[in-house]
């Protein structure tokens, strides 16, 4: 049970969604849409867009680690492992051609989590620009949410995508990646004793109150 456009039978579908961990009790394995919207910068010919919910199984207690769920339930997201390759957030770094990127590991959905999403009744093939304003509309929605509901919504990961073609879903998880080519040097011992008298120097002739300006 994967929340789905009603009309993605027959035009496909497109759902942009966040993961969040809640903390009150939800209905459960129920999916709850708010009224049609038209909106231009979505859908360039009027079809109507929706804010949805979808809850799955509820965490009995917080005394015990939340279990995974079902993997008919869907993968709550993608994460990137990187236990492979220099990173410096998501930048990998590397030399000449060389830049080793780990693998891709689905996260199932676990209990206690629940999906926040925009849903548009139609395939949108190009995820990046569906995902930028979808962002933003959910960036406004969950903390109008959360203080309507007096509830906690602890976002999991970034945003995610499902785009349907009848029953076939294609899951996407849009991350931007960048490189950066860097040779990989012996730092000499020569260039070391430099930077530390640069360093020395440096301290020696600037207060602490101006120092800290710098930062």
């Amino acid at each position: 049970m994967i929340a789905r456009p009603d009309v993605a039978e027959e035009n496909g579908g497109t759902c942009v969604r966040r993961p969040c961990r809640v903390y009150h009790l939800w209905p459960e394995l129920k999916t709850f849409k708010s009224r049609g919207l038209k909106l231009s910068s979505l859908s360039h010919d009027n079809r109507e867009v929706s804010l949805y919910i979808q809850t799955f199984l509820n965490r009995p207690t917080f005394s015990e680690p939340a279990s995974s769920l079902s993997a008919d339930l869907g993968f709550s997201h993608l994460y990137l492992q990187k236990d492979v390759g220099f990173w410096r957030g998501n930048v990998v770094v590397g030399d000449r051609e060389a830049f080793p990127v780990s693998h891709v590991e689905p996260i199932p959905r676990h209990q206690g989590e629940i999906d926040v999403g925009i849903m548009l009744g139609y395939a949108q093939e190009d995820a990046a620009s569906a995902t930028d304003i979808s962002t933003d509309i959910l960036d406004i929605a969950i903390p109008l949410l959360a203080t309507l509901l007096d509830e906690y919504f602890t976002p999991l990961t970034r945003i995610q995508v499902d785009v349907w073609r009848g029953t076939e879903r294609k899951f996407i998880s849009p991350q931007r990646l960048d490189v950066e080519r860097k040779d990989r040097d012996m730092v000499s011992v020569e260039l070391l004793a430099q930077a530390f008298d640069a360093f020395g120097s440096l301290i020696e002739a600037i207060s602490i109150e101006d120092l800290r300006g710098l930062r």
